[in-house]
């Protein structure tokens, strides 16, 4: 049986293919995989081959990662200069909880860019 007759052969017993699927693995990793998922039950297909995969992250939590940007990211979604915003910490503009430092990585929550320069265009 070749790998489209077993995907065939889920979804003729209610599976979803979704060819784009973002899960966080056992590991903590977020990976993105073709899948196949039947409520809270999930296959990840590689390589020819379908596997069980583990959810151990709500749905809930994957939204939250949306809205937290590397100083990079935030600086290019907001069309600003990374100094700009190291400036802004050292100034203290910042409220308790809206940036941080991982590593040499520091990381800035949307609602912060919001609050200070205005919605995302």
């Amino acid at each position: 049986m070749n790998l489209i007759e077993k995907i065939n052969e889920y979804e003729s017993e209610g599976w979803t293919y979704e060819h784009d699927f973002k899960l966080t693995v056992e590991s903590g990793t977020l990976v993105q995989f073709m899948a196949l998922v039947k409520e809270n039950e999930y296959m990840k297909i590689k390589n020819c081959k379908i596997y069980p995969a583990k959810k151990i992250m709500p749905d809930e939590q994957y939204a939250m990662f949306n809205f937290i940007y590397t100083f990079s990211e935030a600086c290019e979604l907001w069309g600003l200069g990374q100094s700009t915003l190291r400036k802004a910490m050292l100034d203290g503009r910042f409220k308790n909880g809206e940036i941080r430092q991982s590593g040499s990585t520091w990381l800035v929550t949307r609602q912060a860019m919001e609050r200070l320069y205005n919605k995302n265009k």
